[in-house]
């Protein structure tokens, strides 16, 4: 890692730490300087503004949590499992999140959806198009029947949204606590329907 990419990594790590303290709209760069070691000047140097600054925390998190599915899915042995491994792995990457900004995405989820918007529609198409890759496997395999296998990793995707222990939509319906034999279930009735 070169001298530039190690001051950006400070400055984003330091950016999450406070980001997570003080929430999206009260933190400074002051603050995000402060607790970089830098001075405020020099963070418009590696980013032009705050608003930039939490866009790139945000992503490399998104990338990180992806890549974390993809890898636990490539681990499973068929089609099934692969997907099983790659819709319950990201469930719990978004309880990590949800952990770890819960606050911020409580009070703030309005005023900073707008910067992130392209960063999640790039992670939602991700997802779809890995989830497609898997279903089109499984297709191929004998074991999965459809006409549309995007439409259909679509339907899987967006079936258990909301199903994570601590996700922002369980708080705004009173339910943070989901028992984790429904998400089960739906998986195996989804699973059942498109089976041959």
């Amino acid at each position: 890692m070169n001298e530039e990419s190690a001051v950006k990594k400070n400055i984003l790590d330091a950016a999450r730490k406070v980001f997570s303290q003080y929430g999206y709209k009260k933190t400074s760069m002051s603050d995000i300087a402060k607790e970089s070691g830098k001075a405020k000047s020099s963070l418009y140097h590696y980013f032009e503004s705050k608003e930039a600054i939490f866009v790139t925390v945000i992503k490399e998190k998104i990338d990180l949590l992806f890549n974390s599915s993809v890898e636990e899915a490539s681990k499973a042995a068929d089609p099934v499992g692969r997907i099983h491994a790659f819709i319950f792995s990201g469930k719990e990457n978004i309880n990590k999140i949800c952990k770890e900004f819960g606050d911020i995405l409580l009070t703030e989820l309005f005023d900073f959806l707008p910067l992130i918007k392209e960063t999640i529609l790039e992670y939602v198409n991700q997802r779809l198009q890995f989830m497609k890759l898997i279903i089109d496997d499984g297709v191929g395999k004998g074991i999965f029947k459809t006409d549309n296998s995007f439409e259909l990793a679509f339907i899987i995707e967006f079936s258990f949204w909301g199903f994570s222990e601590n996700h922002i939509m369980g708080n705004f319906f009173g339910n943070s606590k989901i028992n984790p034999d429904v998400t089960e279930k739906l998986f195996d009735t989804l699973i059942s329907g498109i089976s041959v």
